[in-house]
């Protein structure tokens, strides 16, 4: 959980990175898998009928796992 504040019509990026016991193996039961969570905003502004009672917002964001594996190149050699 986190909180992040914005200035009236401003923008904030928020990125996160899943958290796993065994990056790799963990990793690919998540492939090609919808995933979601939720988040949640507080918008508070005096133009609002209730004076100090913020806006509140439920939204799901979703995202589709990929796993990409770098893998060493070797070059076929001639015998």
């Amino acid at each position: 959980p986190g909180a992040a504040e914005i200035a009236a019509n401003g923008s904030l990026t928020i990125s996160f990175t899943p958290k796993y016991e065994d990056p790799l193996w963990v990793r690919q039961d998540d492939v090609n898998t919808e995933k979601e969570f939720a988040i949640q905003f507080l918008t508070s502004s005096r133009d609002y009928d209730i004076a100090g009672q913020p806006l509140l917002e439920n939204s799901m964001v979703s995202w589709t796992a990929d796993l990409y594996v770098e893998t060493e190149t070797t070059p076929d050699t001639e015998e």
